[in-house]
C-alpha cells in the first residue's frame, strides 16, 4: 500500500511539472543582422524594454517589438492565461496584468508615443486592443468573469477607459 501512494505521489509530481514546462515567453527585436548573422531573438539597437513574469501553470505570453524605446511588461498569475503584445514605432508602452484562470489580452500598437494597460482579475476575461498614431492611451480593468472589451483607437491625443465590474459585460469602442 505504501508503494502505491509513494508512485501515485511521484506520478502527481511529474505531471505538475510538465504542465509547467508550457509556460512560455518570448521577448526580442528581430534586428536584419547581427554580429553572429541572420536576425537573433535579443539582438538590436531599438533600445526596447520587456519584461515579464509568469506564476502558476500553463500561461503563455508573446511579445514582439520593433522600433525604438518601446516597453512593455506581462504579469501572468493562477493558469491557462494568454498575453499577445505587439509593438511598432518609437516610446510606446503596454502594461499586461492577468490575475486568474482562462484570461486573454492581444494587443497591437504603432506609432509614437502610445500607451496601454490591460488589468484583469477573474476567470475567462478578454480584451483586445488596438492603437495606432500619437500619444493615444487606453486603459482597460476587468474584474469579473467572461467580461469582453475590444478597443481601437486611430489618430492622434485620444482616450479611452473601461471598467468593468460584474460577469458577462461587453465594451466595444472605436475613435478616429
Amino acid at each position: 500500500m505504501k508503494e502505491i501512494a509513494r508512485r501515485t505521489r511521484q506520478t502527481l509530481v511529474r505531471a505538475l511539472v510538465a504542465a509547467a514546462i508550457p509556460c512560455c515567453a518570448y521577448a526580442g527585436s528581430m534586428a536584419p543582422t547581427s554580429d553572429l548573422g541572420p536576425g537573433e531573438p535579443g539582438f538590436g539597437d531599438g533600445g526596447q524594454v520587456a519584461n515579464m513574469v509568469q506564476t502558476g501553470i500553463g500561461q503563455r505570453a508573446t511579445l514582439d517589438q520593433q522600433g525604438n524605446g518601446n516597453g512593455a511588461s506581462i504579469t501572468q498569475g493562477v493558469a491557462g492565461n494568454l498575453a499577445t503584445a505587439w509593438q511598432a514605432g518609437t516610446n510606446n508602452s503596454a502594461t499586461l496584468s492577468q490575475f486568474g484562470t482562462g484570461n486573454a489580452v492581444s494587443s497591437s500598437q504603432s506609432g509614437k508615443s502610445n500607451t496601454l494597460a490591460v488589468t484583469q482579475n477573474g476567470n475567462g476575461n478578454s480584451t483586445s486592443a488596438q492603437q495606432s498614431g500619437t500619444a493615444n492611451s487606453a486603459a482597460v480593468q476587468q474584474n469579473g468573469n467572461g467580461d469582453v472589451a475590444q478597443v481601437k483607437q486611430y489618430g492622434a491625443g485620444q482616450s479611452i477607459s473601461i471598467k468593468q465590474t460584474g460577469s458577462g459585460m461587453r465594451a466595444s469602442v472605436v475613435q478616429r
